[in-house]
C-alpha cells in the first residue's frame, strides 16, 4: 500500500501539492500553538508593560490562522482537482480501446481520483479544527482582556 501510495504521489502533481499543504498546515499549527501559549503565560505581564508588544504577537497569530484557514479551504478544491484529472484519465483510457476497457485498465485513474480526494479531506479536516480552536483561543483570550 505504502509503495503504490508513493508511486501515485511521484507522478501526481495534485498529490504533491496536498502532501506540502499537509506539513505547512501542521508546521502553522505547531507554530500558533506555541504562541498562543506564549501569549496565554506572559498575557497579565506583557498587557500591563508592553501592551503595544502584545497586540503585535497576537496580530502575528492571527495571520497563522488566517494561513491555517486558507489551507483548509484550498486542500478540498485540490482534491477535486485530482479527482477531475484521475476521470480524465479513466475516460482516455476507454477511449483509446474503443469502449471496451477492462476495470485493471481503469483503476489507476480512479486510484488517484479517490486518493486526491481522499488527500484533500485529510489536509483540510485538521486544519479547519485547528484554525478554529486556534481563533476560539484568540476570542477568548480578548474577551479576558476586557474583563480585566
Amino acid at each position: 500500500m505504502i509503495e503504490l501510495l508513493r508511486m501515485h504521489v511521484a507522478e501526481s502533481v495534485v498529490l504533491q501539492i496536498l502532501f506540502f499543504l499537509l506539513i505547512l498546515a501542521l508546521v502553522l499549527s505547531l507554530v500558533a500553538g506555541m504562541r498562543l501559549t506564549r501569549l496565554y503565560l506572559f498575557k497579565l505581564a506583557k498587557s500591563r508593560h508592553d501592551p503595544i508588544e502584545h497586540a503585535k504577537a497576537k496580530g502575528n497569530v492571527k495571520n497563522i490562522i488566517y494561513f491555517i484557514e486558507l489551507i483548509a479551504q484550498i486542500s478540498p478544491m485540490l482534491g477535486l482537482l485530482g479527482t477531475v484529472v484521475g476521470m480524465i484519465d479513466v475516460f482516455q483510457v476507454v477511449s483509446q480501446s474503443d469502449g471496451n476497457a477492462s476495470p485493471s485498465d481503469m483503476a489507476s485513474g480512479i486510484w488517484t481520483a479517490l486518493l486526491t480526494t481522499a488527500m484533500g479531506l485529510v489536509v483540510a479536516l485538521p486544519s479547519a479544527l485547528s484554525a478554529a480552536i486556534f481563533a476560539w483561543l484568540i476570542d477568548d483570550q480578548e474577551q479576558q482582556s476586557r474583563e480585566l
